[in-house]
């Protein structure tokens, strides 16, 4: 997975987004490890035709989907779904309009921080938002990491797949960092 790339081709289209999942688990301070990037989008018609734009020199095309059938990237898919899984040469990209114990995607919007990463300034799903996310996830859904169902141990939270200390990591407001909370 080549995140910058993608991210800093949203942010450069001026896509409305909120960085969610592994990433944003990441950029908190976890040390989770994630192949793919998830990202909360806006429905408007606008922002749909600017993700579109932005991700098409990467090939999008639905993960899963047998060779030789055809997909066609356009707004009119985006205007359709909600949920996205895509292979691209950047990586896994996954697009989706509502999270999963969060809400739509302006619930997340409220729910998120404005970070520089990744060389952009762009928003990811701020802590409290990410735990409930998570909470709100079945137990089918996500990794099946240990982690996700063992107990933490005293003082420390889970988010998802990842166990975090009481408090984020200094090393995030490191200059050493690129993930510096703004």
């Amino acid at each position: 997975m080549n995140p910058d790339t993608a991210i800093q081709a949203l942010v450069d289209a001026r896509v409305e987004f909120v960085i969610i999942g592994g990433w944003s688990a990441i950029i908190n301070g976890s040390s989770f490890m994630t192949d793919d990037l998830d990202v909360g989008y806006s429905r408007e018609p606008e922002n749909l035709r600017r993700l579109v734009q932005a991700l098409a020199p990467y090939h999008p095309r639905l993960r899963d989907l047998p060779k030789g059938l055809p997909f066609v990237w356009d707004q009119a898919k985006l205007r359709n779904g909600a949920v996205f899984t895509l292979d691209t040469d950047l990586g896994k990209i996954d697009l989706l309009a509502k999270v999963a114990g969060v809400g739509a995607f302006e619930d997340a919007m409220k729910g998120s921080v404005v970070t520089e990463a990744f060389g952009r300034q762009l928003r990811v799903l701020g802590l409290k938002s990410l735990i409930q996310g998570e909470a709100g996830r079945g137990p089918d859904q996500g990794s099946p990491h240990p982690a996700r169902t063992r107990k933490p141990a005293r003082g420390r939270r889970t988010v998802g797949w990842a166990v975090l200390p009481p408090a984020r990591m200094d090393c995030l407001h490191s200059t050493r960092n690129p993930f510096r909370l703004a």
